[in-house]
């Protein structure tokens, strides 16, 4: 017979050894909210507010855990625990921290009342040139040293239609920032770009920022290679595959061998200097070139560069389990301030995930909740689904929230009373 009691109470001391260093320093009101949002979340696996309150233990009724919620959406600023929640995700993502950087969209095809609402591209949509109602996101994501699940490090919802909007560049160059900010001075990141951000003002950026990049080229740009100017075909076809190295899809159900050759260049009309391009055939039907300002000399470095490329599907498996499996497109929040702050929240909760993958994998709790999740895969590359489905289920037996744990508690008022001897 299996012990819910006691795996509830480890799963619930887990959540708050990771939480506790975040919210210390807060006041108690906003520690009690960051504690109610986040089990909530994790409990109930939405971000419908009124979902959220609904899975709280508390005494409260529905209605005031909702309005309570609500308020606090409105008034917290959830960069005043980022720092913290950075220090935790140093213990993860170890001394070479490699950065996925891509945007996402929230679809709001019915809405009507949200604020600043735009017109955004729906990535998900068989039609590429499908356009909606929505909003943009900005992400970067870390890879945690061992496990290399997704880290939720910056973020930003923003629209087109805001006042102060500025452009694109300008929310991925912040969260750049960010990122870099979290990081202790003997960390050197990397930061990993499909050919979206092909563009020399964004490697400019990132290299002013004493940090490295790799970008997948796009098919439009040339290169001066030893005097020559050559486009992306005649450097495909001068530089033919010269090493060969074995990669895995899904695990151990599909392997592929591919070819990989590097040079050294420059980008016309651009100031960074040397660069490197590492030509792979063999991912896809057509070849792909790779632009890195990493020192590339051997063999081990060019799979290295490959490599960090090939994890960067991971950002959007991690966009993958944020919508289908807690709806993230689902916020019925109306305004840009709470939709973020209940975004920032959810990232919290999928750092936590991440961080205890990373610490707990093999360990005995991890082993119980996988085997709550009632997985068919035994061994998988991104353990979020099955771990999210795990949580969720041994908290929906909790009977208590986290304020005793936390030390929230309201202690009893000692209440006045008349003595008439």
């Amino acid at each position: 017979m299996t012990n819910y009691t006691m795996k509830t109470s480890e799963m619930k001391r887990n959540i708050v050894t990771f939480f506790q260093p975040m919210i210390e320093a807060l006041p108690i009101d906003k520690k009690r909210f960051v504690a109610d949002t986040t089990f909530g979340i994790l409990k109930s696996k939405s971000l419908i507010v009124s979902e959220i309150a609904r899975n709280l233990e508390n005494d409260t009724s529905q209605t005031g855990n909702f309005k309570r919620l609500n308020r606090h959406l409105k008034t917290f600023n959830e960069y005043h625990i980022l720092q913290a929640y950075h220090r935790q995700a140093t213990k993860v993502i170890g001394n070479a921290p490699i950065f996925l950087v891509d945007d996402s969209d929230i679809q709001k095809p019915y809405g009507k009342v949200f604020e600043d609402l735009g017109r955004v591209r729906d990535g998900s949509a068989k039609n590429k040139n499908t356009w909606g109602n929505g909003y943009n996101v900005a992400q970067i994501v870390a890879l945690t040293e061992h496990t290399h699940q997704p880290f939720p490090i910056a973020h930003q919802i923003y629209s087109q239609k805001e006042r102060e909007h500025k452009s694109e560049n300008y929310y991925t160059n912040q969260n750049i920032d960010i990122a870099l900010s979290a990081l202790t001075s003997d960390q050197k990141a990397t930061f990993v770009c499909d050919r979206g951000y092909d563009d020399k003002k964004q490697m400019q950026f990132i290299q002013e920022r004493d940090a490295h990049f790799v970008i997948r080229a796009a098919t439009r740009r040339k290169y001066l290679i030893q005097g020559e100017k050559l486009t992306k075909a005649e450097v495909e076809a001068r530089y033919k595959g010269r090493y060969k190295h074995q990669i895995q899809f899904q695990g151990d159900y599909y392997q592929r061998e591919v070819m990989l050759s590097s040079c050294q260049c420059e980008l016309l009309e651009s100031t960074l200097g040397t660069v490197t391009l590492v030509v792979v055939f063999g991912v896809s039907e057509k070849p792909m070139l790779l632009i890195t300002n990493k020192l590339v000399s051997t063999k081990e470095d060019i799979v290295s560069i490959f490599n960090m490329y090939f994890l960067r599907w991971r950002i959007e498996e991690y966009f993958r389990v944020i919508k289908n499996v807690y709806g993230f497109e689902h916020m019925r929040v109306q305004t840009l301030k709470r939709m973020n702050t209940l975004s920032w929240l959810l990232q919290f909760a999928m750092g936590y995930q991440a961080w205890f993958i990373e610490l707990q994998h093999n360990n005995i709790l991890f082993d119980k909740i996988i085997i709550e999740a009632k997985s068919y895969k035994k061994s998988v590359s991104i353990w979020l689904y099955q771990v999210s489905s795990g949580i969720s289920k041994v908290l929906s037996y909790a009977r208590t929230n986290l304020h005793e744990l936390f030390g929230l508690t309201r202690s009893l008022r000692n209440s006045m009373q008349l003595q008439l001897f």
